[in-house]
């Protein structure tokens, strides 16, 4: 009975920073529908509900939860570090909280405008109904909110230095980001933005799950991050870089010795096989989960 009763204790003494945070996740996705624009093309307006209720969107939907499980994430960063003052707990929690809303929000554009440049992102997602563009937004929400989630988990001289601290990461993440997307097309046989843009899921599970699985890796280098940041960037650079090597290098054991039958591209590019790409999935997965453990 007194361990029972020691474990609900410990579970109740974490409903206040859960309900606080849950609120915080709300006002995110607030955000996040109000800020959401479109003009469609056929001239009737865009409703955020509608796309997932009349219309019956799962490209969208898939959008749209992809948003909220990586805000969840990056959230989860600001539990670290906690125990002291209840006043100035909460007090920080609301800054990270605020930060890591409004970052989360304009990894999106960064995504639109940097990583996939070559076509309309919410055209595809929102009129084309294609659940591909979807999943790699899902791989740069999930990449976005674990590298927040680790900025988050270190300490700064201030709470001026904090958010320095926490934009500077943030703009370094998304740097990754860019350039890892980069480096997934020259590991490609095909076009990979192409090949998105013609409905291919299975195209964009890949590269999402790529772009998940670096920003996974990068988190290992921003966990516990300080306000020394050219120590920390160094870190950062070192661990992304021989990250993306061996994440080339799984996509490559992906091929050889996982699918040895046929290649990988054409099952990918060609064919739209999802049973592969969910392959591809689960190793890139793989590698940054054996790193982070």
């Amino acid at each position: 009975m007194e361990l029972l009763l020691s474990a609900l204790e410990a579970f109740l003494n974490k409903m206040p920073y859960f309900g606080f945070l849950f609120v915080l996740l709300l006002l995110g996705v607030l955000l996040f529908r109000k800020t959401l624009r479109y003009n469609r093309s056929d001239g009737q307006p865009f409703g955020f509900d509608s796309e997932l209720t009349s219309r019956d969107n799962p490209a969208f939907g898939i959008y749209f939860a992809g948003y909220i499980v990586g805000l969840a994430v990056a959230l989860a960063g600001t539990l670290s570090g906690l125990g002291g003052d209840v006043l100035e707990d909460f007090t920080t929690m609301t800054i990270n909280g605020l930060l890591a809303i409004v970052l989360m929000r304009l990894s999106a554009t960064v995504n639109d405008r940097l990583i996939l440049t070559r076509f309309d992102d919410k055209k595809e997602i929102i009129e084309d109904r294609n659940a591909g563009t979807s999943f790699v937004y899902v791989g740069s929400f999930l990449a976005t909110g674990l590298m927040i989630n680790g900025v988050l988990t270190g300490e700064s001289e201030s709470l001026a230095f904090m958010v320095r601290d926490i934009v500077i990461y943030w703009v370094v993440g998304q740097i990754i980001l860019i350039l890892g997307g980069r480096v997934f097309q020259l590991i490609s046989h095909y076009d990979v933005q192409a090949v998105i843009e013609k409905d291919n899921v299975a195209a964009g599970i890949c590269f999402g799950f790529f772009l998940a699985a670096l920003g996974g890796v990068a988190r290992m280098a921003l966990a516990g991050a300080s306000s020394e940041i050219w120590t920390d960037l160094v870190s950062v650079v070192v661990f992304a870089t021989l990250g993306t090597f061996l994440l080339c290098a799984g996509r490559f054991a992906a091929d050889k010795v996982m699918l040895p039958t046929s290649p990988l591209d054409h099952e990918i590019a060609d064919d739209g096989n999802t049973g592969a790409a969910a392959v591809v999935a689960a190793v890139f997965s793989s590698i940054a989960i054996l790193l982070a453990f």
